[in-house]
């Protein structure tokens, strides 16, 4: 779940970076390329990997919908109270406070993925909708991924 999370993460940051760039990109490049740099990020989510990403959060999802969240949630609560009170852990906080840049790919306050499984236990479905609905509407090809979404969206409607 966390590699999906950062693939996620990936995207959205392209896609926010985008915005930034366009003054930038007006001022320093002809408009051929900044035309085409703005048919790339009209692109950004119609790739395969992304593709691969929305199928492999909606397997998890599947997954975390047949089994027992609460007694889930019991096992890895304690596990993360634990960790979170351990030297390794008190380390890496100290180290990113430390640190100015704010990166979340370099610096994770949640390197085992503790926090992130339990935001993904408490509604796994609507979870994995999010990445992979952005994806499916830029992917009408996808017909795996559609095929996937559609008992999702049934579940979620109940």
């Amino acid at each position: 779940m966390k590699q999906f999370n950062y693939i996620e993460k990936h995207f959205e940051q392209i896609y926010e970076d985008q915005f930034d760039f366009h003054l930038y990109a007006i001022r320093k490049y002809t408009l051929h390329s900044y035309f085409e740099m703005v048919a790339m990020e009209d692109k950004v989510y119609k790739n395969k990997f992304a593709v691969k990403a929305a199928l492999g959060m909606l397997k998890v999802a599947k997954k975390a919908v047949k089994i027992d969240r609460d007694s889930e949630l019991g096992k890895l609560r304690p596990e993360m109270a634990a960790y979170k009170e351990s030297k390794e852990y008190q380390k890496i906080l100290e180290d990113i406070k430390k640190r100015d840049d704010d990166d979340d790919f370099k610096y994770d306050a949640d390197p085992k993925g503790y926090e992130l499984y339990e935001k993904f236990l408490a509604d796994p479905v609507s979870r994995a909708l999010e990445f992979a609905s952005t994806v499916a509407r830029y992917n009408p090809d996808a017909a795996e991924l559609h095929a996937k979404l559609v008992p999702l969206y049934l579940s979620k409607s109940k």
